[in-house]
C-alpha cells in the first residue's frame, strides 16, 4: 500500500479536484485507492456524493482508537474518508495520530486489498505537512500558472520545501488549470517548465476543463458527469504514470 499526499502551493490550486478525479481514475483501471480528507472545509465528500448534510468523517464520528474505519463509497465505488463536520480544528498532533492509526486500520482491515491511500492535505497549513510527512511515500505539489504562484514558490522554497527532506519520500511538481489560449496562463506555464526541476516535474499536465467545476456542481467526478471531458483523458494518463512512480509490490500492505 502507497500513501500519497496532495498539496496546493496556494489556495485554488485544485488539489482536492484532483485528488477526487484521480481516484476515479485508478479506480476505473481496478487499482484499489481510498481518498482521505485532511481539509477542515470537508470538502472532498462532495466529489463523491455525500450529502452536505451528513456529518460524519475521520474527526468526529469515530475516535483516534476506535477499530471502525469512517469509510464511505460513491455510487462509482470509489472509497473515501470525509474529515467531518467540526467546530474546531484538531491539533497537528491529533491529526497526526488520527492519520497514523487511520492507516494502521486499513491496513489491518483490508490487508492487500489497498493499492494507494490518496490524502488531500490543506492548503495553507505547512506546519501540518511537516508533522505528517515521514507518513507518506510520495507527495505531489499542485501549481496552476497564475500571478500567485510566485510568491508561492519563493515561500515554498525557502521555507516548506527544506524541513520536507524525510526519507524515502518522492516529491513532484504537478501543473494544473493549464489554458494554452490564455496568454497569461501560456507564459507563466512555460516560466515553470523551464525553471522548475526537471526531475521533479511531471511531463503530464491537466488542462483547464469547464467540466470539472460543473461536475463538482453535481457531486460528481468529471467521469460520471460526462465522458467527453478532455480531463477524462489526462487523469487516466496520470493514473499510469502515477503507477509507474508508485509501483505496488503484490505482497506490500
Amino acid at each position: 500500500m502507497r500513501v500519497i499526499g496532495f498539496k496546493g502551493l496556494f489556495g485554488g490550486a485544485g488539489t482536492t479536484t484532483i485528488t477526487a478525479n484521480l481516484a476515479g481514475a485508478l479506480h476505473r483501471r481496478q487499482l484499489s485507492c481510498i481518498a482521505v480528507d485532511l481539509c477542515a472545509t470537508n470538502s472532498l465528500r462532495l466529489h463523491f456524493g455525500m450529502p452536505m448534510t451528513e456529518a460524519q468523517g475521520l474527526f468526529n464520528a469515530v475516535s483516534t482508537e476506535s477499530e471502525q474505519l469512517p469509510l464511505f463509497e460513491s455510487d462509482m465505488g470509489v472509497l473515501y474518508v470525509p474529515f467531518g463536520n467540526v467546530e474546531k480544528v484538531p491539533e497537528h498532533d491529533t491529526i497526526r495520530i488520527t492519520l497514523e492509526n487511520l492507516l494502521a486500520q486499513i491496513k489491518s482491515a483490508r490487508s492487500g486489498q489497498i493499492d494507494y491511500v490518496l490524502v488531500d492535505i490543506p492548503n495553507n497549513d505547512s506546519k501540518m505537512l511537516r508533522t505528517i510527512v515521514d507518513l507518506f511515500d510520495g507527495i505531489f505539489h499542485i501549481l496552476a500558472p497564475e500571478p500567485r504562484v510566485y510568491p508561492a514558490l519563493h515561500y515554498f522554497s525557502n521555507v516548506v520545501w527544506p524541513n520536507l527532506q524525510a526519507p524515502s519520500v518522492k516529491h513532484f511538481f504537478l501543473l494544473n488549470q493549464i489554458a494554452p489560449h490564455l496568454e497569461l496562463n501560456r507564459d507563466i506555464a512555460d516560466m515553470l517548465r523551464e525553471e522548475l526541476n526537471p526531475d521533479l516535474l511531471l511531463d503530464q499536465e491537466i488542462q483547464r476543463d469547464q467540466h470539472l467545476p460543473e461536475a463538482l456542481a453535481t457531486q460528481q467526478t468529471a467521469f460520471e458527469f460526462t465522458l467527453g471531458a478532455q480531463s477524462n483523458v489526462e487523469f487516466s494518463a496520470l493514473s499510469i504514470m502515477f503507477e509507474r512512480l508508485f509501483e505496488v509490490e503484490n505482497d506490500a500492505v
